[in-house]
């Protein structure tokens, strides 16, 4: 088992340099070139052709089985971390109001007419029951964020510009707390927690709770590394650890959206904390975490298509349903944009219309509504058939915004002509 433990990153890694080091002559996003490669690899773990390899057997069959938990505590915390260390601050500030109306009202409004799309399939089908909307409006919620990593990434590459790429990475760190948040209010109640009779008094107390407990650990954190002084080393320790007990007080032990917090510890230790780091501990901490990104991405995406590929058992219906969601789903997308335009365009920076259209189309699904879905499907509470198909549609409109939206990403910023 230990073995097993230590080759899974071991093995993620080389894979990632064995992909990385095709760029030149494959054009696609780094992340969507893991992800085939983690289908690839899902296919052979159903079949018998690495029956043989006894250890690669076991690190496949490790992944498979995988505690959604895991994902959701090691590699989030980085993620949220590096994009919040990272962010250039000014324009952030400028496009916090957009990143706000996309990730608060924006992702409402698609959790509803999602939930309303999947029931309108269900009466189609001649099988509504009203019961079922509790699990369309929870499926609406883990579905309804975006995590568009690899479109942040080629935006940057394609030169657009720096307002744009930030409303972009604005948008999908503050809609990761808002799903997340959507998602457990209705997913609470298979899970063994009371039922919230004041959703709206909730979220912002989850917001306001959330904020407190990321600027206090911070205030904490602050004052430590002051007192470490010239030790770097020892700095650089306190910063990762002061991130991860952000994300885990706030998530775990007083249930609140710990992507917030970290939101808000990250922003806050950035603009407050640098000046009292080492230059020495400045130039480590930006290489490190970027490198601990890296690596998250690297193993986050190459799991994904693993776990979808292996786990997830497709029917001709299934294909049918999924194609049909995944395109409701950009309709809605761009009906949210539509709704919310009048202000958008106004509120800081702005947004043109060529913008919005790549916005919308840049809506990707990836790690962390699989890591919700996964926790559905784990679920006993939730009937069996319902558990399966929020497992498959969730992984097939993830395949298919990896798999189609990234990788015309690039033919649109040209068509539209965003890029330097």
């Amino acid at each position: 088992m230990l073995t097993t433990f230590v080759l899974l990153p071991i093995i993620g890694l080389l894979v990632g340099v064995a992909v990385k080091s095709l760029d030149r002559w494959i054009k696609l996003p780094y992340t969507v070139m893991l992800f085939v490669v983690g289908i690839v690899f899902g296919v052979c773990a159903r079949t018998e052709l690495v029956g043989s390899h006894v250890m690669v057997r076991n690190v496949l069959d490790m992944i498979t089985g995988i505690n959604p938990d895991f994902i959701l505590y090691v590699f989030l915390p980085i993620l949220v971390f590096d994009a919040a260390y990272e962010m250039d601050l000014n324009a952030f500030r400028k496009t916090l109001p957009n990143a706000a109306l996309l990730a608060g009202p924006g992702v409402v409004i698609c959790m509803f007419l999602t939930a309303a799309l999947v029931m309108g399939l269900y009466w189609t089908a001649g099988a509504y029951d009203s019961s079922r909307w509790v699990y369309a409006l929870m499926f609406g919620g883990l579905i309804s964020a975006t995590d568009p990593v690899a479109v942040v990434a080629l935006l940057q590459e394609l030169g657009t510009s720096k307002k744009f790429s930030t409303l972009v990475d604005g948008e999908s760190l503050l809609n990761d707390a808002t799903g997340l948040v959507c998602f457990m209010y209705f997913y609470g109640s298979f899970a063994g927690k009371e039922g919230i009779d004041y959703p709206l008094l909730y979220f912002a107390w989850v917001i306001a709770c959330s904020c407190v407990i990321g600027y206090l650990i911070y205030r904490i954190t602050l004052l430590v590394v002051r007192w470490l002084g010239s030790k770097d080393i020892l700095q650089n320790c306190m910063v990762l650890a002061a991130a991860y007990i952000t994300f885990m007080v706030a998530q775990s032990l007083l249930d609140v959206s710990g992507v917030i917090a970290l939101v808000v510890f990250g922003h806050s230790f950035a603009q407050n904390g640098r000046p009292h780091l080492l230059p020495a501990t400045n130039a480590f901490m930006e290489k490190f975490w970027e490198f601990c990104a890296y690596i998250s991405n690297t193993l986050i995406f190459l799991m994904v298509g693993i776990i979808i590929a292996a786990v997830v058992d497709i029917t001709w219906a299934h294909i049918f349903y999924t194609v049909v969601i995944y395109l409701g789903l950009n309709a809605i997308r761009y009906a949210m944009i539509a709704i919310l335009f009048p202000l958008l365009r106004r509120n800081g920076y702005g947004l043109s219309r060529a913008e919005a259209i790549v916005l919308g189309w840049g809506g990707l699904r990836g790690a962390l509504g699989m890591c919700m879905a996964l926790m559905v499907n784990c679920n006993e509470n939730i009937p069996l058939a319902t558990r399966h198909n929020i497992l498959i549609y969730t992984a097939g409109v993830i395949t298919l915004t990896l798999c189609v939206n990234a990788t015309s990403c690039k033919w649109l910023v040209n068509k539209l002509k965003l890029a330097a």
